[in-house]
């Protein structure tokens, strides 16, 4: 026995000095004792004692029952009711206390032990249930995610603080309604109708990432959702807690972090890398097919004195003009991408799934007239431009972006030698391969050389014509 305080309430003295003997022998601590309402409220106010032996029928204007709601209320220290009436009336009347035990008199002091000590443990095992409630009742409340406890029937049972902010209804608005009623569910990616698939003894929680949930005011959130099926010993179907993680933020963040790894910043195009990937994707999806793909690659004739004269902002503009014309070109499954300063290419898929070029030059040719349509102007004047297009049909004839990318650089530089503002398509050559450039030939020989000590100096020497006035020179050769 731990010595536990009880607090009699009974309104016969006799009775209330054998009860407190039986008490004391039991091995408890009689904190107090009164014989009314009044008086018992204010001492078990002050003594706050571990369990209340309390008589239904009390002197004064208060009853044993109206003392035990009272305390129920305002102290939540557990009632033993003690009582020679167990008609209708009386006991439905206890039952609104919710007291942890009845002993109808006379009892036996086992009787009184038993109860005691089981509705002291049921009081402390009651106390840890409540403790674990508002702990998760403060979870629920303090947590951004919005958690619903759903019916059996689809019904709403629960919907936490979250829940509420995320679908703009309040708990108690919600009760009873569907689910369905308050939002719908659909891929991200593809609009689909996302539908909550069954559940079964061995698939009793489900996750799926990346769902758009639209609420009923028509507002979209990307949202995690997690399910967890609790299912009832007694019954075949039990309640669903959904819970809903919005990502809305975390996943517009990744869309620019994607849209900045794989676009270029001046002009909105596609970067090299995404360019490479894209290329290399093509390459593999038709690999032994006939092609009806061609890359242009496209660079602005003598862009370098209009940077250098004008300055690189007006250079910044005139690649964004350039830039703009491409991009009305986009549709479908083309698309443009900047290599370089002044370099783009656009992958053109023919309407004549053949591969016959007739549509690629139609194309070719409209960008050319579109540098004559779009005359460029800066501070007033206007600045004439051109442009040189190579164009390079995507086929089995290359393993690799690598490989287009030196053929399109190849046949873009053979137009801008031959006066540019035009276009010429890839010429293949022996073997299938590309000729690398001449340019790259001569610095990977001329870096050899130097490596290996490869060059001979020549010279021959330069004399006077009159001797004595001048030191001999030597030329090198």
């Amino acid at each position: 026995m731990s010595n536990e305080r009880v607090y009699i309430v009974e309104d016969e003295r006799v009775v209330a000095i054998d009860l407190k003997r039986r008490l004391e022998r039991l091995g408890y601590s009689v904190c107090g004792s009164a014989s009314n309402g009044q008086d018992a409220l204010s001492e078990i106010a002050r003594l706050r004692p571990d369990i209340i032996l309390m008589d239904v029928l009390l002197r004064g204007d208060l009853d044993g029952i109206e003392v035990a709601l009272t305390v129920k209320k305002e102290l939540d220290i557990p009632v033993i009711f003690l009582s020679a009436y167990t008609d209708h009336t009386t006991i439905e009347r206890a039952k609104e206390a919710t007291p942890v035990g009845f002993i109808l008199k006379p009892f036996k002091e086992r009787e009184l032990a038993t109860m005691l000590e089981m509705a002291l443990f049921k009081s402390v095992a009651d106390l840890k249930v409540r403790e674990k409630e508002q702990l998760f009742a403060a979870i629920l409340n303090s947590t951004t995610d919005a958690i619903l406890v759903v019916g059996k029937n689809g019904n709403i049972v629960f919907m936490n603080p979250g829940a509420e902010q995320l679908l703009e209804i309040s708990d108690t608005e919600a009760r009873h309604l569907q689910a369905y009623d308050l939002f719908t569910l659909a891929n991200k990616e593809t609009g689909e109708e996302y539908r909550i698939p069954r559940f079964n003894d061995h698939n009793k929680v489900l996750k799926a990432h990346n769902l758009r949930l639209t609420n009923r005011s028509n507002k979209s959130f990307v949202v995690d959702m997690i399910i967890n099926h609790e299912v009832s010993q007694n019954t075949t179907g039990g309640d669903r807690i959904i819970s809903f993680k919005d990502i809305s933020r975390l996943d517009e963040i990744t869309d620019t972090l994607n849209y900045q790894a794989s676009h270029d910043t001046l002009t909105g195009l596609l970067n090299r890398n995404e360019l490479a990937a894209r290329l290399n994707e093509i390459l593999r999806k038709s690999a032994g097919q006939q092609s009806s793909i061609h890359a242009l690659f496209i660079d602005i004739d003598h862009f370098k004195i209009l940077n250098d004269s004008c300055g690189t902002h007006a250079g910044d503009v005139l690649i964004r003009t350039v830039a703009a014309s491409l991009k009305r070109h986009v549709h479908g499954r083309n698309f443009a991408a900047r290599i370089g300063a002044d370099d783009f290419v656009l992958v053109h898929y023919s309407l004549d799934e053949s591969g016959d070029p007739t549509d690629v030059t139609e194309l070719a040719r409209v960008l050319l007239d579109s540098c004559t349509e779009d005359v460029f102007t800066w501070k007033g004047k206007p600045y004439p431009y051109t442009l040189s297009i190579g164009i390079i049909p995507i086929n089995e004839t290359f393993d690799s972006e690598h490989e287009i990318m030196i053929a399109g650089t190849q046949t873009v530089l053979k137009v801008h030698r031959s006066g540019g503002n035009r276009f010429s398509f890839y010429e293949q050559h022996t073997g299938g391969r590309y000729q690398s450039l001449p340019i790259s030939e001569w610095i990977s020989r001329i870096h050899s050389a130097l490596q290996e000590d490869g060059f001979v100096l020549y010279y021959q020497p330069i004399e006077p014509l009159l001797r004595g006035k001048e030191r001999s020179k030597l030329e090198i050769l």
